[in-house]
């Protein structure tokens, strides 16, 4: 296969997969927003203008994306070693076999898992859990039935310590990041904090997506394909940035920590999906999670491909 057709092949769709990766770690990484502004094209020119390497960026997209690839690889460091499992799952083709599942660490559905088997294992979970220790605290992954704003999520979730929440912008399609956000304090200044912020984060990145755009005058295929696809950048961040200003309804799962016995109340109030409990000595800190989207019924889909 010539170099043009594996452009045009894998490039788009590995780009978006990155892009994906890259937002998700970065909720959780802050040093990452440092690095997603040294990636970008314009700012390469600036640091680096005598690298060759770098002038032929915008010329060849496989070049591109393997030295964004490398960049990413150097940066993440030792703090991505807890998602380089789901972050090599993601970039794998449909038809590949992924390997072993997770360890008792990872709550959440697997690519591949029917929603309703995963319910019924979660909901084992909880049963099992009041049935051996129910006083005992324990770590629980709570998937909602619908999105809701932060003001519904705090009502439903109240009385409850809440360790991290899981956002995502619906209207912004199959690009809208999953956004994992640490509570410190209360939940609801935690999520105004998250919210404003990633309106920030978002409107400044639909300006640099924007940007690139317009210096991408040529004609050829390869500009084409590349234009369209930050051009679909900065659409769907520029629709993050409405939702988040505007306080969406975009919470669709946390992490909770609390006894079984109050888990199993929490499970009974409407609009909770289900509840999955860690395996007892787990903290939030020490579990890796896949949270369960309200959009998706049926066959759980892979990370970065979401309704």
């Amino acid at each position: 296969m010539r170099l043009q057709e594996l452009d045009d092949r894998f490039v788009p769709r590995a780009a978006r997969r990155l892009r994906a990766w890259v937002e998700r770690a970065e909720a959780r990484h802050a040093a990452l927003l440092r690095l997603r502004d040294d990636l970008r094209p314009e700012r390469l020119d600036e640091r680096f203008p005598d690298v060759v390497l770098v002038s032929r960026l915008r010329e060849q997209p496989v070049l591109a994306g393997l030295a964004a690839l490398a960049l990413l690889i150097a940066g993440l460091g030792a703090a991505a070693v807890v998602d380089r499992d789901r972050a090599d799952r993601a970039v794998v083709p449909a038809a590949v076999d992924v390997g072993e599942r997770p360890g008792p660490g990872a709550l959440g559905p697997e690519p591949g898992d029917r929603t309703d088997a995963y319910e019924r294992a979660a909901t084992q979970t909880l049963v099992t859990a009041v049935q051996r220790d129910p006083a005992s605290p324990r770590v629980a992954l709570v998937s909602l039935a619908d999105y809701r704003t932060p003001e519904e999520t705090v009502a439903l979730v109240s009385g409850f310590s809440v360790d991290r929440v899981f956002l995502r912008a619906r209207a912004a399609g199959k690009q809208a990041s999953m956004l994992p956000v640490d509570v410190r304090g209360t939940l609801s200044s935690a999520l105004e904090r998250a919210y404003a912020d990633t309106a920030r984060n978002r409107r400044a990145a639909a300006t640099s997506f924007q940007g690139y755009v317009d210096t991408l005058t040529g004609s050829s295929k390869d500009d084409k394909a590349f234009r369209a696809l930050y051009d679909s950048f900065a659409r769907s961040s520029r629709v993050e940035a409405q939702e988040y200003a505007r306080g969406c309804a975009c919470v669709f799962g946390m992490l909770v920590t609390a006894s079984p016995a109050q888990l199993l109340t929490l499970r009974a109030r409407p609009g909770v999906r289900a509840v999955e409990v860690a395996e007892k000595g787990l903290t939030a800190a020490l579990v890796q999670v896949q949270p369960l989207l309200p959009d998706v019924v049926g066959v759980v889909t892979r990370p970065g491909a979401a309704p």
